[in-house]
């Protein structure tokens, strides 16, 4: 049995907030390490058990930008992070973005970016990157934008379309997005019937089970 531990393990870091499970690696999100910038565990299984073998960061570090709130292993080595209050280059604000990463369990060096995905629609409150997704093979990649923010505060019905999972596929320069899946805007609504603002600061709202999503094979899942 293994009781599995951040080497720089802190209060408030909420590590395991984000799991993802392959033969040989453990990838744990703790989106609320050094006040919300976040970071991703990566570790290693061998007959002797688990142990920690990288820690994998964000190339654009932000308070509260939550890096490591989603986390999805592909292929070998290869890790998507959702930031979902991450820096976006063409907006101003924490717009949201999602990290294709490469870690290493040798050398100095244990983390390479690979590419960055960057929320399309200059809004500050949509989370894009709450939750990611991939198939088996990485062919296919799946990003959650589950608020309809429009870089006020407000979650209202005016702003549903900016609610989506946006949906990439790999070609010979990375990833690239080839669909916006939205509702029917008929069912639109406040969450959980509640009108007004909320705080898009606080770690709690990053866990409403309604932001699930996952891919079953060419199907794509969203709570």
């Amino acid at each position: 049995e293994n009781v599995l531990q951040a080497s720089d393990a802190a209060a408030n870091d909420y590590f395991g907030y984000s799991l993802s499970l392959s033969s040989s690696y453990l990838a744990v999100g703790a989106p609320g390490c050094d006040t919300n910038t976040g970071a991703v565990y990566i570790f290693n299984s061998s007959s002797s058990g688990w142990s920690q073998a990288a820690i994998l960061t964000s190339s654009h570090p932000a308070v509260n930008a939550y890096y490591g709130a989603s986390v999805q292993l592909i292929d070998d080595k290869r890790v998507i992070v959702g930031e979902p209050k991450g820096w976006n280059a063409s907006a101003a604000g924490l717009t949201g973005s999602v990290h294709i990463e490469k870690f290493f369990t040798t050398g100095t060096n244990r983390q390479k970016l690979l590419q960055v995905l960057r929320n399309p629609v200059s809004a500050q409150y949509n989370h894009f990157g709450r939750n990611v997704s991939a198939e088996v093979s990485g062919t296919y990649i799946a990003v959650s934008r589950p608020i309809g923010g429009n870089g006020s505060s407000a979650d209202s019905t005016s702003d549903e379309g900016n609610r989506a999972v946006l949906l990439y596929e790999t070609a010979s320069t990375g990833y690239t997005l080839v669909q916006t899946l939205t509702r029917d805007t008929s069912i639109a609504n406040y969450h959980n019937n509640q009108g007004g603002t909320w705080n898009n600061d606080h770690i709690s709202e990053l866990s409403n089970p309604w932001r699930l999503m996952d891919i079953k094979g060419t199907t794509i899942v969203h709570g």
